[in-house]
């Protein structure tokens, strides 16, 4: 029996109806808050019929959604480290780092963090985005045909290997990584540094985090054939290794796991070892790359980089901006700031030149880059602290109602997944990601497409009103 909202007019028997409900009390009962994660959601889409087994299998395996890992992430990264700082870390590592900023700045940066944050939390529930997401996630996907999907995972991994042929032709047909084996911990930095420098960072991410990706993401979750998988593993790893930054495999396996919980009814145990392998491939370049030789020096070395790494420049932003802030225009990119004549450093570069002067004289230094809200006190001081949550919500917002409200194929999946990922991995970059960047250029194509598709009626958007899904009452 189909379960929608048209359930009562196929005149089901008396009994069944007092089944159903007599079955929605006990669970009503037995697991409580976790009612509207059940089995009995009645919901209706254009693509999706759920049966009351499918619902069942949901609560067994779907107990994470996006939304999720977006609260682990800022749990992890910003904030759990200060109080750990305070009560367990007896080497004093957070108080070296910050070291040069009055305790009360410290106190008041993770203040207005855990403001933030929190606020970000209740406004995705108030805002129901999560219950969007919950709905999206039980809806079937559209399937192509076998045949169709090759092609695809065939051009994505074709497109992926012009971008490291380019690569390798921009850095003298010789990898990065490898000439980069065996030097110590201060050459190994130096020669990350030249790298970044000497990259085309559009093509690098173009391959890496699109064309690569999405033939994983096919390879992994759709066509399942051993030596598709393993090409296209290669193939990243290859591209991932070029910029002998630690942090963007670490982005993909993120990706791969917003993706997977998209795509698929997850269950704690394979996102678990999503993120098992994010944290083993970390230790392992950690060890490649000369920055720890022991495991001892790794677990140190995880805890500070992952405890501390996002919040520990966030006190200097408000030190260093406490009395003068920055002009709106150098929050903008180069290559808009450009357009009247002048380029601006932004705040992250500004810190990193008041905590790291040496590593800025020998032209090794990159940018101090922290939670979103050090950017915002920089150009609006407390102002631009409270409002920043705001408008961070208002982007989550946008893309979850424009990817809930279309056909769910692989490609939106993929690209829910990509700007699910990169609007959270902005969180602890900076806050100009969320005022203009390329998140908010694909936001208003997007968002384009959407509005003509609506006002011309070629399609209808499966638009999901939310107050009138029983499941998010």
């Amino acid at each position: 029996m189909s379960i929608g909202p048209e359930w009562r007019s196929n005149r089901a028997g008396k009994s069944e109806i007092a089944s159903l409900l007599l079955a929605k009390i006990v669970v009503k009962v037995l697991y409580g808050s976790q009612y509207n994660e059940m089995a009995f959601i009645f919901i209706s889409l254009p693509d999706a019929q759920v049966t009351i087994k499918g619902r069942r299998e949901m609560f067994k395996k779907a107990a994470l959604n996006p939304v999720h890992i977006i609260l682990m992430e800022i749990f992890i990264f910003a904030l759990v480290g200060v109080p750990f700082a305070y009560i367990f870390d007896k080497r004093g590592y957070f108080f070296f780092l910050t070291r040069n900023v009055p305790q009360d700045v410290v106190v008041k940066s993770y203040l207005w963090t855990l403001y933030a944050f929190l606020t970000i939390i209740v406004l995705f529930y108030i805002l129901r985005i999560n219950k969007r997401i919950k709905i999206y996630q039980a809806r079937d996907i559209v399937h192509l045909p076998q045949s169709k999907y090759m092609l695809i995972w065939l051009g994505s991994f074709i497109l992926a290997l012009l971008c490291t042929v380019f690569l390798f032709w921009q850095s003298g047909f010789s990898h990065p990584f490898f000439s980069a084996l065996g030097l110590d911990r201060h050459l190994f930095a130096v020669k990350r540094i030249i790298t970044f420098q000497s990259l085309n960072m559009n093509v690098y991410n173009a391959g890496l985090k699109i064309f690569a990706s999405l033939a994983l993401t096919i390879a992994l979750f759709v066509l399942r054939k051993f030596w598709v998988s393993a090409l296209s593993i290669m193939l990243l790893l290859v591209i991932a290794t070029f910029s002998l930054q630690k942090s963007p495999l670490a982005e993909i396996v993120l990706l791969l796991a917003f993706i997977y919980t998209l795509l698929r009814k997850p269950s704690y145990k394979t996102v678990s070892v999503l993120i098992f392998s994010m944290i083993s491939i970390i230790g392992i370049m950690y060890f490649l790359s000369g920055a720890v030789s022991s495991l001892t020096e790794l677990w140190h070395s995880y805890t500070e980089r992952i405890l501390y790494g996002e919040f520990a420049d966030l006190p200097y932003y408000f030190d260093l901006f406490r009395y003068e802030r920055l002009k709106f225009s150098s929050i903008l990119p180069p290559y808009i700031q450009s357009l009247s004549g002048g380029i601006s450093p932004g705040a992250s570069r500004l810190v990193i030149e008041y905590t790291n002067p040496q590593a800025v004289s020998a032209g090794i230094a990159g940018f101090a880059s922290s939670i979103f809200i050090g950017e915002a006190y920089a150009f609006w001081g407390t102002a631009g602290v409270i409002a920043a949550p705001f408008w961070v919500i208002v982007n989550y917002f946008i893309m979850t109602y424009v990817f809930t409200s279309v056909q769910k194929n692989v490609y939106t999946v993929f690209f829910f997944g990509y700007l699910i990922n990169n609007l959270t991995t902005a969180l602890f970059r900076g806050f100009g990601y969320f005022v203009f960047s390329s998140i908010q250029i694909i936001f208003g194509f997007l968002l384009y497409l959407f509005i003509i598709a609506y006002f011309a009626g070629h399609s209808k958007p499966a638009v999901l009103s939310v107050k009138d899904t029983p499941a998010c009452n």
